[in-house]
């Protein structure tokens, strides 16, 4: 027996179910990651080489409100409910409920960002950070998710095991926390938007939240899942990630305020986004701890759930770091802020999906990722891009701050001496893009190996003029 027809045969019933879904979610991250990471790499281009692509839709502002929207929306949310997915019908032992509305919802949900993208590059924009995208588009765009997240919910429900394991806390806690974040935070910015900063601090709770409710939540869905998997090794403490989750939970709603401290806001306000942000720290540290482990080094998957730890470490002690009031003086409005937001997102989100990708495809298609070289280019690429990017702007982003608050330099000097961190950055981002298409080429092999096969049987009886067997 090959080796395809034994992982073929090694899912479940209950497992079948989930294939398609998630296949459909997987690729269609995918298709998001590439596009996004090329917006974001021509934007990043623009703040040194404003010159280049002299066009009205490809301004700086344009580009990072698709880019942004791709990535997020896109790329991050359609891939880590793709693994959540598989992971509650695998855990839970229960097929999808209805894997039909599923495949609906990826469809619905991928049109609409297909929509969106125009409409953001050519001015179409509400000016919300993180709810660019016009209030119909992210009506459907909901809509399209809440087809996808009812069959988690569901598979929760019917759970066949006795308990949960942390990794279906973590899926059930994002899937109905991004959808009371997202709806909400549509109708008090978008169609009915408070007055003054008010939208300003619904925005801020929307990607705050979004965040810490939602996407990292998923991600540590996958580590907790796939870490032990790959180590053989049980998690150090069983009770380490319920205080991982309950502490997430509690703390990572509350710091819709930090970026805008100082703001005309009541000081509780900011006093209670300030503590909660610094609190932020403990799931950090509870989770890394509980996970973190030289596993896996000859193992693709081990290295991008190794790398995704680390990257979840750094941005999140960052990020509690820069919730105290004199570091966000010193760095708010700087490179070093967008370092931090890349981190979390390219290095911890995208490398927990990788992670579960590189374990997870494989046994959905039956067969391995065809080329090794590929697998090791997309690691190495990846990590090399992402510190490059990342250096480049805390290191610019600290002399942006210090240089704002205690020098007596205007701001076209500070903005000189900065130029050089934005091209590096640039170069980083190449890199970690080319990664990416590393992977997508290993991906489009393995369709290829699929679909050649019958593609010269096609051609050969053509040729031939010979006609298929009839079938027995």
């Amino acid at each position: 027996m090959s080796d395809s027809a034994k992982t073929s045969t090694s899912l479940e019933p209950h497992e079948q179910t989930a294939r398609g879904p998630v296949l459909n979610l997987l690729a269609g991250a995918l298709v998001w990651l590439l596009v996004g990471l090329a917006l974001t790499c021509l934007a990043s281009l623009k703040l040194h080489a404003p010159g280049c692509l002299p066009f009205s839709w490809a301004t700086t502002g344009r580009l990072q409100a698709a880019a942004a929207n791709v990535l997020l929306l896109g790329a991050a949310a359609q891939g880590g409910l793709g693994i959540a997915l598989w992971l509650l019908a695998h855990l839970g032992k229960t097929p999808l409920a209805c894997w039909g509305s599923a495949v609906l919802g990826t469809a619905i949900w991928n049109l609409a960002l297909t929509a969106g993208v125009p409409v953001l590059l050519l001015g179409g924009s509400t000016g919300i950070p993180g709810l660019e995208l016009p209030g119909s588009l992210g009506l459907i765009i909901l809509l399209g998710y809440l087809l996808v997240g009812a069959n988690g919910v569901a598979a929760i429900a019917n759970c066949r095991r006795d308990g949960y394991a942390p990794a279906q806390w973590f899926i059930l806690g994002a899937v109905l926390w991004f959808a009371w974040i997202y709806s909400t935070s549509l109708v008090t910015t978008v169609f009915f938007p408070g007055r003054g900063v008010l939208t300003a601090l619904s925005a801020g709770w929307f990607t705050q939240g979004s965040f810490w409710l939602f996407f990292a939540p998923l991600a540590l869905a996958a580590l907790y899942h796939y870490v032990p998997e790959l180590t053989g090794n049980s998690l150090r403490s069983s009770e380490l990630a319920p205080l991982a989750f309950w502490s997430l939970a509690l703390f990572g709603g509350w710091t819709a305020a930090t970026g805008i401290v100082g703001g005309p806001l009541p000081a509780w306000v900011i006093t209670v986004s300030v503590a909660a942000g610094m609190l932020l720290a403990i799931p950090v540290l509870l989770a890394t701890v509980n996970l973190l482990s030289p596993f896996g080094l000859g193992s693709t998957a081990g290295r991008f759930a190794q790398f995704s730890l680390l990257a979840f470490l750094f941005g999140g002690l960052g990020k509690a770091l820069t919730s105290l009031r004199c570091a966000n003086e010193l760095l708010h409005f700087t490179r070093f802020e967008v370092a931090l937001n890349e981190l979390l997102l390219f290095g911890f989100v995208f490398g927990a999906i990788f992670a579960a990708a590189y374990v997870l495809v494989p046994k959905l298609v039956g067969r391995r990722l065809p080329n090794g070289a590929l697998a090791n280019a997309h690691v190495a690429l990846s990590a090399l891009g992402l510190v490059i990017a990342v250096a480049a702007y805390a290191i610019g982003g600290w002399k942006q701050g210090w240089a704002l608050n205690f020098t007596s330099a205007d701001l076209l000097s500070i903005n000189a001496e900065l130029k050089p961190f934005l091209r590096l950055h640039t170069a980083g981002l190449a890199v970690f893009l080319l990664g990416q298409v590393a992977f997508g080429a290993n991906v489009v092999l393995l369709v290829a190996s699929f679909v050649l096969p019958v593609g010269r049987t096609l051609v050969a009886e053509v040729i031939t003029g010979s006609a298929p067997a009839p079938a027995k």
